[in-house]
């Protein structure tokens, strides 16, 4: 699978660094590519090379993985389904304290302030289930979790689910921006995640059309 998504050369991939802030996969779905790059127009220039996997080795090696509710004792599995895609998934545990099921993995000594992120979700639309990546993580972990995050749920609207955009603060999530999709849609979807400073967008795109996104949320949170 290719994903053609910004044609910068190298030289030019720069971003501002920020050393506790990270960004995080964060499903309960298959993930069919994953790319980061850093956001063209910052101002204090570090070279960092962006970030992708297509997953096509059928391995996640260079992703850490995160189960929230490890100590718990509820697990959670990172499969690759077809040798090409990454599935997070965990079970519902019954334990109503403990909030949903939650788990993701993120790479490791790649920080990011300013930021594009796109992922295709390959999903179970039966499920109600909150999909999609984090970005400007802190402290990820029960409790503990601060961030931004960029989120679909196909049930939350008629007839094609709600896009979210969240601000993360102790692994409570508040709504800063939403837009419900006016379509029915397929199963295979492609959500993209943008920050400038305190700007964030979250565009959502059919893997039919990748150039006009069926719902955006924009958000400016300091």
């Amino acid at each position: 699978m290719s994903l053609e998504v910004d044609n910068r050369t190298e030289n030019e991939k720069y971003m501002d660094l920020k050393n506790e802030e990270m960004m995080l996969l964060y499903v309960h779905t298959a993930v069919k590519y994953l790319v980061v790059f850093p956001n063209r127009e910052t101002k204090t220039f570090k070279s960092l090379n962006a970030q992708s996997d297509d997953f096509d080795d059928g391995n996640d090696n260079g992703w850490t993985k995160v189960n929230t509710l490890a100590g718990q004792g509820v697990s959670a599995t990172w499969t690759f389904p077809n040798g090409n895609s990454y599935n997070i998934a965990m079970e519902g545990h019954g334990i109503e304290p403990l909030g949903q099921p939650r788990a993701g993995s993120f790479i490791r000594d790649a920080f990011y302030q300013n930021f594009y992120m796109a992922v295709d979700l390959n999903f179970d639309p039966s499920i109600d289930q909150n999909m999609g990546v984090l970005a400007r993580v802190k402290e990820p972990g029960l409790q503990t979790l601060d961030g931004y995050g960029a989120v679909y749920n196909p049930r939350d609207a008629d007839p094609g689910g709600r896009l979210y955009i969240l601000s993360i603060n102790d692994e409570d999530g508040v709504v800063i921006a939403e837009a419900d999709i006016e379509e029915a849609v397929s199963e295979n979807l492609r959500i993209v995640f943008t920050g400038k400073g305190p700007e964030l967008t979250t565009l959502l795109y059919t893997q039919e059309d990748l150039l006009n996104p069926i719902a955006v949320a924009e958000a400016f949170d300091e």
